[in-house]
């Protein structure tokens, strides 16, 4: 195989201090050399866990180093999740084994690059070694969740069906066993809360996603009923001249009580009569007074 067009270069046989076999080397004689370690002006100096053949390899003429997603060793992160997500980020460079080698420290920050800066020269010998070599070092059994588990989650008091079913599909992906869609979707429909399972128990769904649309858009017509039922309990138009009681009795009607405050005059305007009315009657009281008979004129 070759990359960029270029030859693998041929593995040298390397022992774990970073001698050539069957070589005389003055590595011998530094104890230092063993642990990865060179002395340069009374302090020793950082060498790479692989050989450094695997600097050499070329990448192809147009590939550019991904920002890859990082991993620190803390947390629940899995190990795996990164290693497949590493070898998607590479693209055609995850051919190469020598060239994930390479590629692989960018990925690790905090306590994980800590970790490799400590590895011993010469200590990774192949991309293999270095996944096994990174497993060991930082994985993490995850908590399985069982069907018996599954069937037991329930709507909590207050959450939505949304709420619900993103906490249903998390534990159902922590499930080893695989079951058809459907039955996902009774699981998830006898955990809901007693309305929404009445309706929707014997309605049929294709999976947990249209189980969620069809769900709630039905729990968003209850809310806004909810809210024209609460919005209109009790309601009345106040006027600045009244105070307005509002009783409930036993049952469900409603009572309300008016009380009238006479703090000023209140005229009632069907009662009041025209302007025009009013004139005419001035004129005719002002003709009587004068002493006047319209009649006889």
């Amino acid at each position: 195989m070759a990359v960029g067009g270029q030859p693998f270069p041929r593995e040298p046989l390397l022992d774990q201090g970073g001698r050539n076999r069957g070589r005389n080397n003055y590595a011998d004689a530094n104890p230092l050399q063993e642990f990865g370690l060179t002395r340069r002006g009374g302090r020793p100096t950082y060498r790479k866990p692989y050989p450094e053949f695997i600097d050499e390899v070329k990448f192809s003429w147009n590939f550019r180093i991904p920002e890859f997603a990082t991993f620190n060793g803390e947390g629940e992160q899995s190990t795996l999740e990164h290693i497949s997500r590493f070898i998607v980020q590479c693209g055609e460079a995850a051919a190469n084994p020598w060239l994930k080698v390479r590629l692989f420290p960018n990925t690790l920050t905090g306590y994980a690059f800590r970790w490799y800066s400590n590895l011993l020269a010469n200590s990774i010998q192949n991309w293999p070694q270095f996944e096994d070599l990174f497993h060991t070092q930082f994985y993490r059994a995850k908590l399985e969740v069982s069907m018996a588990d599954l069937s037991r989650l329930h709507q909590l008091p207050g959450e939505s069906v949304m709420t619900f079913l993103s906490r249903f599909r998390r534990a159902k992906f922590k499930c080893n066993l695989s079951l058809p869609p459907k039955e996902y979707v009774k699981m998830a429909v006898n955990g809901l809360e007693f309305e929404l399972h009445n309706k929707f128990e014997s309605v049929q769904f294709h999976d947990l996603f249209d189980l969620a649309g069809r769900v709630a858009k039905y729990e968003e017509l209850l809310c806004e009923e909810q809210d024209r039922k609460s919005s209109s309990k009790g309601t009345y138009y106040r006027d600045p001249n009244y105070e307005v009681y509002t009783t409930e009795s036993e049952g469900e009607c409603e009572v309300n009580v008016a009380e009238l405050n006479i703090k000023k005059a209140y005229t009632y305007e069907a009662l009041t009569k025209p302007k025009s009315a009013t004139a005419n009657l001035q004129v005719a009281s002002g003709s009587k007074w004068n002493g006047a008979d319209p009649s006889k004129r």
